[in-house]
């Protein structure tokens, strides 16, 4: 799925009733991801609403991520690392 199939989806995504489905909770999960790398996006880069753009736009955002981590004490590397092992159990519908 592209960017432009996401944001397409994005309104009923959110919209619809929380379910148990694996598939569509990461659906929703992926949607408000979305929503905050738009805002992002317009913040920093003017928002261009093409793939390209959010690609750059991801690595950007989780550099300042970073600089925020230093700011507030907080171990990235190790948010990353938790961050991983919640994107493979929701993946695989654990969570």
């Amino acid at each position: 799925m592209n960017y432009g199939q996401l944001t397409a989806l994005l309104p009923t995504a959110l919209a619809r009733p929380t379910t148990h489905d694996p598939a569509e909770k990461n659906l929703r999960r992926a949607a408000r991801s979305l929503r905050v790398l738009r805002a992002y996006a317009i913040e920093c880069c003017g928002g261009r609403d093409d793939d390209e753009e959010y690609d750059t736009s991801v690595g950007d955002l989780l550099a300042d991520l970073m600089h925020l981590c230093d700011l507030l004490g907080l171990d990235f590397d190790s948010a990353c690392a938790m961050a991983a092992v919640h994107h493979e159990a929701e993946v695989n519908g654990e969570l």
